[in-house]
C-alpha cells in the first residue's frame, strides 16, 4: 500500500514529466549545456554571468562552442544547453536568477536591467526563474515554450517543457499563464503553490494546487549547488524568528541572500556545521516558497528554501489536504490468483495487468475525497475515479514509469501518491535455441539440453530425454550449424521449423567425423511466473533429412506418442469422441508405428482411423460408450493405453476417460394412427409402414413388439428384436 505525502518529500528518483515553482521555471528537454549566441559580427549586450553549474555544459557563440565555466558571461541571443546531469545558475544583470536543469536548452532573447524587460525562449527542458520584482512601466519577465507564455507578475516561476505540453508552477507571486499561438483565447493567473499545463493547441488548465512532491522536483531538479535545510522552514509573513541552517559546510559564510526583497536576514553564530540566522519576513510577503542561497568562501553557494504562509481568520489554520492512498492487486497470469501491490514498488513483466484502487485515500475531518486523477509519466495513458486498470502491452518493457494518483477534496486541496512500475522486457524464444538445444548438444550435456522443455506440457519428454541422452554419451564431441525457416508467432505461442545440422563424432571412432541434417519442428509457450518469465518447449519432432556418413551405435531414432486432447468424456449410450494421436520423431526416427489400443473399460469400443502412422504423422482415435457402459473415472492404473511399436522400439501413453451416465430414452411412433380404407372380406389391405424412433438422450431398448384387440391386423417385417435405438435412431 502505498500513502500520499502532505509534508515536503525527498526528491525522487528520476524525473518528472512536469513541476512548477512559485518562481517562474520551464523545463524541456536538452543534451548539454551550452551558451549560443546568434550574432557574430557585433557584441551583444551582457545577460548576465554563471554562478554555479553541475558539468558538464557548454556555450555555444556564433559557430563556436565553450565549455561552460563558473563565471563566464552569457550575453543577449545566447542559448544555454545542458547534457544529461548537468545543471546551471545564471545570475542576471538585474538580479534575478535562472536555475536550468538538466537535458535543457533555453535562448536568452532580451535581458535589458534597465527597463526592467526579460524575454526568454524555453526550447524544452526545465528552468525555474527567482525574479526580482518589476517597478518600471512596462517591466516584463516573460519565459516562452511551444505551447505557453508565461508572464510574472511576483517573483518566481518553474517551467517543465516538452513537445507536446507545458507546466507552469508558481513558487511565489503571481504569474499569468496563456497560450502561445494567438489564436487560442483565454490565460490563468496563477498564484504560489499552484501549476496549470498547457497543450498544443490548448489553453491553459484550470490552475491547481501543486503536491508537495511537484514543489519539490521543481526546486531539487533545477539546483546546481548543495542543499541546505532551514529549521524552522516555515514562517508567517510579518513576523522575526530566528532559524538554523545547516546541510552542508557552511564555514566562512559571508550572507544569506533572498531575492524577495521582504524578506531579510542578519547572520548570527556560524559552527560550520551550522549557521543561524535571523529573519525577518515583512507583512506584505506574499505566501509561497521562497529559494535562498548561502555565500560562501571563492563565490561558492549553497541554497535553501523557505516557505512563507499567512494567517488564517481568525488564528484558525487550514485544514490538512487529503492522504492518497495507492492499493491494489496485479495478474501476471490470467489463470492464476491475483498478487497484492506491497510498498511503492511494483516489478511485472510485460503483457501484465495491473489494477490500482485508490479508495482508502482520505479527507481531513469533515471533508471528503471528491476526485481521483491517474497519470503515467510520458505516456498518454489516464484515468479518473478509484480505480484504473493499466494494460502492460501498452508500456515499453524495460522501462520504469512513475505512477500517479492526484487526489482532491471538496475543498480542492489536494495530495499526491505514487508508484513505480517497472515492466520487464520479456525474453525472447529465439534464444531458447542457441542457449539449450545447441549448447546442450555441444556441451553434451542432456539436462542442459532438456531444460528449455516443459516436463508437465510435453509430453514426449521422458522419451527424447532417453534418446538424446543416448545420443551423446556415444558421443565424443559435437558441433551444430541451425537455420531458422520458418517463424510463426501467436499470443504466448511461437512455433519454428528448423534446420539443424550436426557434425560429430563418436567415442568408438572420433577420427571419424559423421555429418547429420535434421528438419526440426518445434512449438515454444510462454510461462509466466511472479518475478520472471520463460519460454518453455512443449511440442517437438525431428526428421533426418540427410546424412554423411553411417552413424550407427550414435545415433538412436526414437518416437513417441503424443494426445490431444489426452482427456476424454463419454456418455452411456451417447455419442462418440474423438482424440488425435500424433507419433513424435526423435532423433530423425521415420520409421512407421503399429498402434493398438489395451484397458478400456467394460462397455467402451475404440477404432483407430488408421493403425499404422509414419513418425511425425497422426491419425484419429474414436470411442463411444454403450448404454451398459462401466460409469466412472478411468485414470492412472485403470486408464487404457494407446500402445506404438515400430520394430524393437515400443511406447505407451495413457488415456483418461471419464464415463458418465446417459439420459433418459424416449419413444416415438410414427404414424400414431392407421387408416386401411374398406377393405373386401376375405382380402388383404396394403401394409402400412410405423417408424420407430428413439427421441431421448440415451439409447432406447426394444424388446417386444405386438398388437392388441381385434385379430384382423397382422405385424409383418418386424426388426430382430431386442433392438438397441441410439438417441436419434430410428427402426
Amino acid at each position: 500500500m502505498r500513502r500520499g505525502r502532505k509534508t515536503r518529500p525527498r526528491p525522487a528518483p528520476g524525473t518528472q514529466r512536469r513541476s512548477t515553482l512559485a518562481a517562474l521555471c520551464l523545463c524541456a528537454l536538452a543534451a548539454l549545456a551550452v551558451v549560443t549566441s546568434l550574432t557574430a559580427q557585433n557584441p551583444a549586450p551582457a545577460a548576465g554571468k554563471i554562478s554555479a553549474l553541475i558539468p558538464t555544459n557548454f556555450i555555444l557563440r556564433g559557430q563556436d562552442t565553450f565549455e561552460a565555466t563558473k563565471g563566464a558571461a552569457v550575453f543577449w541571443k545566447d542559448i544555454i544547453r545542458t547534457e544529461r546531469g548537468g545543471r546551471v545558475r545564471v545570475a542576471l544583470t538585474d538580479g534575478s536568477i535562472l536555475n536550468i536543469g538538466s537535458q535543457t536548452e533555453l535562448r536568452i532573447i532580451r535581458q535589458d536591467a534597465a527597463s526592467e524587460q526579460t524575454e526568454l525562449e524555453l526550447i524544452y527542458g526545465r528552468v525555474r526563474a527567482d525574479v526580482v520584482k518589476r517597478t518600471r512601466p512596462g517591466g516584463k519577465f516573460n519565459i516562452r515554450t511551444q505551447q505557453a507564455v508565461a508572464g510574472v507578475i511576483g517573483t518566481g516561476k518553474f517551467l517543465n517543457a516538452t513537445p507536446t505540453a507545458t507546466t507552469v508552477l508558481v513558487l511565489n507571486g503571481l504569474v499569468i499563464v496563456s497560450s502561445a499561438d494567438p489564436n487560442i483565447p483565454g490565460s490563468v493567473t496563477l498564484q504560489a503553490g499552484q501549476l496549470t499545463i498547457i497543450r498544443t493547441g490548448e489553453p491553459p488548465d484550470p490552475p491547481r494546487d501543486a503536491t508537495p512532491g511537484e514543489v519539490d522536483v521543481a526546486l531539487r531538479g533545477t539546483s546546481s549547488t548543495p542543499q541546505v535545510t532551514i529549521d524552522p522552514d516555515t514562517l508567517l509573513a510579518g513576523t522575526v524568528a530566528d532559524a538554523v541552517i545547516s546541510g552542508t559546510d557552511l564555514t566562512g559564510a559571508s550572507a544569506v541572500n533572498f531575492v524577495h526583497p521582504g524578506i531579510t536576514t542578519a547572520l548570527g553564530q556560524n559552527t560550520g556545521d551550522t549557521l543561524t540566522v535571523t529573519l525577518t519576513v515583512l507583512a506584505d510577503v506574499p505566501p509561497g516558497t521562497y529559494p535562498f542561497s548561502v555565500l560562501l568562501p571563492d563565490d561558492n553557494l549553497a541554497e535553501g528554501n523557505l516557505v512563507v504562509e499567512l494567517e488564517s481568520p481568525g488564528g484558525v489554520p487550514p485544514h490538512d489536504p487529503p492522504t492518497p492512498v495507492i492499493t491494489g492487486e496485479w495478474y501476471y497470469d490470467p489463470v492464476q490468483p491475483p498478487e497484492p501491490i506491497t510498498g511503492d514498488q511494483l516489478s511485472v513483466g510485460q503483457g501484465s495487468v495491473v489494477l490500482l484502487s485508490g479508495a482508502d485515500s482520505t479527507a481531513a475531518s469533515g471533508h471528503a475525497v471528491t476526485r481521483y486523477e491517474w497519470t503515467i509519466a510520458d505516456t498518454q495513458l489516464s484515468g479518473e475515479g478509484p480505480t484504473f486498470v493499466i494494460d502492460t502491452w501498452r508500456l515499453e518493457p524495460g522501462t520504469s514509469y512513475t505512477v500517479s494518483l492526484l487526489v482532491y477534496d471538496d475543498d480542492n486541496h489536494s495530495a499526491l501518491a505514487e508508484l513505480q512500475l517497472f515492466v520487464r522486457e520479456l525474453p525472447n524464444p529465439d534464444d531458447v535455441i542457441p542457449n539449450c538445444l545447441v549448447a546442450g548438444y555441444e556441451a553434451l550435456n542432456v539436462n542442459l539440453f532438456i531444460s528449455c522443455f516443459s516436463a508437465e506440457q510435453f509430453r514426449g519428454y521422458s522419451v527424447l530425454e532417453e534418446s538424446i541422452r543416448n545420443f551423446l554419451q556415444g558421443a565424443s564431441e559435437v558441433r551444430v550449424y541451425y537455420r531458422i525457416d520458418n517463424k510463426q508467432e501467436q499470443p504466448n505461442r511461437v512455433t519454428y521449423q528448423l534446420t539443424f545440422e550436426l557434425t560429430f563424432t563418436s567415442q568408438d571412432n572420433p577420427t571419424a567425423v559423421q555429418l547429420q541434417t535434421e528438419s526440426i519442428t518445434l512449438r515454444m509457450q510462454l510461462f509466466r511466473y511472479r518475478d520472471f518469465e520463460e519460454w518453455l518447449i512443449i511440442d517437438f519432432s525431428s526428421r533426418v533429412a540427410r546424412t554423411g556418413a553411417s552413424s550407427e551405435g550414435l545415433v538412436s531414432p526414437e518416437f513417441g506418442l503424443a494426445l490431444d486432447p489426452d482427456t476424454l468424456s463419454l456418455t452411456a449410450g451417447g455419442d462418440s469422441t474423438q482424440t488425435t494421436v500424433t507419433v513424435q520423431a526423435f532423433s530423425g526416427f521415420s520409421d512407421t508405428v503399429q498402434l493398438s489400443l489395451s484397458g478400456l473399460p467394460t462397455g467402451v469400443t475404440a477404432s483407430f482411423a488408421s493403425t499404422n502412422v509414419a513418425g511425425g504423422s497422426s491419425t484419429t482415435l474414436t470411442l463411444s460408450a454403450s448404454p451398459t457402459a462401466a460409469l466412472g473415472t478411468f485414470t492412472g492404473d485403470s486408464a487404457p493405453e494407446i500402445v506404438g511399436r515400430s520394430g524393437t522400439l515400443e511406447h505407451s501413453q495413457a488415456l483418461t476417460l471419464q464415463i458418465q451416465a446417459g439420459g433418459a430414452p424416449a419413444i416415438s411412433v410414427s404414424p400414431s394412427e392407421i387408416n386401411f380404407e374398406d377393405v373386401l372380406v376375405g382380402t388383404a389391405s396394403e401394409a402400412q409402414l410405423v417408424t420407430i424412433t428413439n427421441t431421448g438422450t440415451a439409447a432406447l431398448t426394444v424388446s417386444n413388439i405386438a398388437l392388441s384387440g381385434s385379430s384382423d391386423f397382422a405385424l409383418s417385417a418386424a426388426p430382430a428384436l431386442p433392438a438397441v435405438l441410439a438417441p436419434g435412431a430410428t427402426a
